[in-house]
């Protein structure tokens, strides 16, 4: 039971960490709407303090798996071998990791979405600079066109 019990302090502490993404990806939504380059680049190097720990973590889940003779097996396949209370504790945790990840995954989809609405915003006015750079007539008023006809 004390190893199922590290298991479930695992699915846990994951559900913990992924809501801390899920949070980030809100703050890194809201720089890049108001173009906050210093704000983005702190969340970049928030989310790779979290992916540090992530790994860490994931050395923990391996060590007690294999302390449980299961390595290798999925949260779902650990869950479908235990029995009675371990069963039901396990699966709540996994219920609440897994709607946490669903979150996180909506939220990065969408500043990815975001991230590239202002990249194509970029590419256009880069775009019309360098047809008004190539084309210095393109950018005279109508009105002084006209004139340098008459």
């Amino acid at each position: 039971m004390q190893d199922i019990q590290k298991l479930h302090d695992i699915l846990t502490e994951l559900t913990a960490i992924f809501e801390e993404l899920f949070e980030l990806e809100s703050v890194k939504i809201d720089a890049i709407a108001a173009n906050d380059i210093p704000k983005l680049d702190n969340c970049m190097k928030d989310e790779q303090v979290i992916a540090r720990r992530l790994r860490g973590l994931d050395a923990k889940r391996e060590k007690v798996q294999a302390e449980l003779r299961m390595p290798g097996l999925t949260f779902k396949e650990i869950i479908e071998r235990a029995e009675g209370e371990e069963k039901e504790t396990l699966s709540e945790a996994y219920i609440q990791l897994e709607g946490r990840l669903a979150c996180v995954k909506e939220a990065t989809e969408c500043s990815k979405k975001y991230i590239e609405l202002h990249l194509k915003s970029l590419d256009f006015l880069l775009t019309q600079l360098d047809h008004v750079k190539n084309n210095p007539d393109s950018q005279a008023s109508p009105e002084k066109k006209h004139e340098e006809k008459v």
